[in-house]
């Protein structure tokens, strides 16, 4: 009776020299592979907190480009099904946003001033919650900080634009009605 070569033919030996060769060669692959996800993870963590924080510290400052950038992430931060509550509080934010009243004198104006402090605070309260922070809305509507200083500069600068292009209106039109009167002169001769 002859024996087939199986298992039992294997040397103990050289099995263990391979799956020793085998962990060598595969295991520093794995360790590389799990570092790079941790830090990918890590990453993707600390942008959405970037944002968060940035949301935050810019809350009385609605038009600054630093708060307006923060939100224009909030989409490409929050994207996992995790974060869909922040993407609807977003959502309904973005479109109070993107649909004011046609003018200040509209009776609707104010109404939709007042309400996007509410949902602004409301953003940052599931954004801050789905991130590990605890605030309530009330707090973050209150707890700002903004120097005087800072909203009589952006009033004066708005004036400013406003009277500069007053001037420049008026300067056009009188440079074009002076370049008109010289042309009819320059016609009659």
């Amino acid at each position: 009776m002859t024996q087939r070569p199986g298992w039992a033919a294997i040397d103990p030996i050289m099995v263990t020299e391979v799956l020793t060769i085998v962990a060598l060669i595969v295991g520093p692959i794995s360790a590389v592979r799990a570092q790079d996800w941790i830090e990918r993870r890590r990453s993707e963590g600390d942008r959405r907190v970037g944002v968060f924080k940035a949301l935050m510290a810019t809350r009385a400052a609605l038009l600054s480009s630093q708060h307006v950038q923060a939100l224009n992430m909030i989409d490409l931060e929050f994207h996992a099904p995790r974060f869909l509550a922040v993407r609807q509080a977003w959502s309904t934010y973005f479109d109070h946003l993107c649909n004011p009243p046609g003018t200040q004198d509209d009776p609707t104006f104010a109404v939709w001033v007042a309400k996007g402090p509410d949902l602004l605070a409301r953003l940052l309260v599931v954004m801050g919650e789905s991130l590990g922070y605890r605030f309530d809305e009330v707090n973050i509507k209150r707890s700002i900080y903004t120097p005087r200083a800072h909203g009589d500069d952006q009033s004066q600068q708005q004036q400013l634009r406003v009277r500069l292009l007053e001037v420049l209106d008026r300067l056009k039109a009188a440079t074009e009605g002076g370049a008109l009167l010289v042309q009819d002169r320059n016609d009659a001769t």
